[in-house]
This record gives structure tokens, C-alpha cells and sequence, in this order.
């Protein structure tokens, strides 16, 4: 049962589906981006791929900005990425903060490209530093008696989802507003 967990737990961590190697270095139109990203950043049976709506709301939002003569560049598909992973804990608000503290804010220009390619960077080793958290996690919910039945698997992930959420959403609450 605690290498099924294992299993399961290096899986769900794994959300890097497009390595920065793996990205054109052109840019694309949507139904490209589309065809490119769309399924493969959907982790869970229950998320949705990426559409054209998503990613016209990004936009809206000042998460991303407008092509350019529509077309995307590879700094938006890394940031579609990065918002894709990051929606599934935080608000677009919360992360729109988040990207405005770190000078990744979508402006009319377009975006740093050193910048964001130095921050996907981080991103791909974050995720594979938390495939060895994956192997201390079945292993602490097998100590404590969580990983013998699905109530107790649910409890113990669900709980600790949780109260990683309210971390990161603590470090954004602490950023400075912005005017």
C-alpha cells in the first residue's frame, strides 16, 4: 500500500508536463499553442484542458499579455505553465499578485524573456526536488496509521493541501500592495 502511495503521490507532483527543452522557440498561433499545451497540461480527470476562453481570460486579466500580431511567444507558453500549475491552489487575484512582485506582470511589451525562462528554470527543479517528498509522504502517512484505507489516505492529503494552500496564500497576503 506505501509503494502504491508513493507511486501516486511522484505522479501528482510531477505537474511539469512541458519541459523547457521541449518548447518551440517560435511563436505560435493559438490553435498551435493550443494543440500543444491543451491536454498536456490537464493532470486530473476532473481539469479541464486549455482553451481559447482560458486563455483569452488570462489576457483579460493582465495575466498574460496579448500576442503579438497573433502569436504567442515562448514566454506564454512558459507563463501559461506556470498559471495553469498555480491555479490549482491560489486565486487569479493571489496570483496575479504573485507575478507582479516577481516582475513577471503582462505588460503591452511583452515580458523579460531572461526573467521568465530563469523562473521556468525554477519551476521544473521545484518539481523535482518534491518527487523526494513524494517518498516521505507514504511513508509519514504509514506511520501514523493514514495509508491503510482511502477515509484515512483522503484526510491526510486533503489536510495537508490545505494547510500548504494557506501557506502560499500567508506569503502573498504578505506582499506589498500595489498602486
Amino acid at each position: 500500500m506505501e509503494d502504491q502511495m508513493r507511486q501516486l503521490l511522484a505522479a501528482c507532483i510531477d505537474t511539469t508536463p512541458v519541459p523547457a527543452g521541449s518548447l518551440p522557440d517560435i511563436d505560435l498561433y493559438m490553435d498551435q499553442v493550443l494543440a500543444l499545451l491543451g491536454e498536456r497540461l490537464r493532470t486530473g480527470p476532473e481539469e479541464k484542458p486549455l482553451t481559447k476562453t482560458m486563455v483569452n481570460n488570462y489576457t483579460k486579466q493582465k495575466l498574460l499579455p496579448k500576442p503579438t500580431g497573433k502569436k504567442y511567444t515562448p514566454e506564454h507558453l512558459k507563463m501559461l505553465v506556470l498559471l495553469q500549475c498555480l491555479k490549482r491552489s491560489l486565486s487569479l487575484e493571489e496570483i496575479r499578485r504573485l507575478l507582479a512582485a516577481e516582475g513577471l506582470a503582462a505588460s503591452p511589451e511583452g515580458y523579460d524573456r531572461e526573467r521568465v525562462a530563469a523562473r521556468y528554470r525554477d519551476f521544473e527543479q521545484v518539481k523535482e526536488s518534491q518527487q523526494e517528498l513524494a517518498v516521505l509522504l507514504a511513508e509519514k502517512m504509514a506511520a501514523c496509521g493514514a495509508a491503510g484505507d482511502l477515509f484515512g489516505q483522503v484526510v491526510y492529503l486533503a489536510n495537508l493541501a490545505g494547510a500548504l494552500t494557506l501557506a502560499a496564500e500567508t506569503l502573498i497576503a504578505s506582499l506589498p500592495e500595489e498602486h
